[in-house]
């Protein structure tokens, strides 16, 4: 299944349950902002929106990713916001950790079916601790400067995932870019 028939899928889902529950497009919105509470996941979600109208690639460098969420009106909606600062733009690209600016890896390919490469991270962290965003839509901590250096190389080992993002159904070590 490709990324975007799963975001779209997703998307769906939340829009019935809405629709049957006799919710009103508050509790869609509300849905979408609690899938992004912080800048680590907004910029992460933007990511993934982009590659999947874009071929499953990410934005080649940080003025694409950019010019994409400032001039693409279904951004604000899809991260929860009623609208985008466009003029504070920076502003998402820095963590609300450790007040620095993300590092993103652009331009990566991420499969259509699943995908757990790390595409955001924070620069520092809080005391030891810094968080990695994967393109599964799961957000991990790492405490572990060799083991943060690993990922960052696109070296991403099954153990630094945890457990429930797999359901026991993916094998890292036989995944491209995984090591045993």
């Amino acid at each position: 299944m490709r990324l975007g028939l799963k975001c779209f899928s997703w998307v769906l889902f939340l829009l019935m349950f809405s629709v049957v529950s006799g919710c009103s497009g508050t509790s869609l919105k509300s849905s979408f902002q609690k899938a992004n509470e912080n800048n680590i996941e907004r910029i992460a979600n933007a990511y993934r929106m982009f590659a999947s109208i874009n071929n499953n690639v990410g934005p080649k460098d940080e003025e694409e990713f950019k010019n994409f969420l400032m001039t693409d009106d279904r951004i604000a909606p899809r991260l929860g916001l009623d609208s985008l600062d466009v003029e504070n733009i920076d502003g998402y690209f820095t963590s609300s950790a450790d007040n620095e600016p993300f590092v993103v890896l652009y331009g990566q390919k991420i499969s259509p079916d699943f995908d757990y490469a790390a595409i955001v991270f924070d620069k520092t962290g809080v005391n030891g601790v810094r968080r990695i965003a994967l393109a599964c839509n799961e957000v991990i901590e790492v405490d572990n400067n060799k083991q943060y250096d690993r990922i960052l190389a696109g070296k991403i080992q099954k153990k630094d995932v945890p457990a429930h993002v797999f359901g026991g159904s993916v094998d890292l070590s036989t995944e491209e870019g995984a090591t045993p």
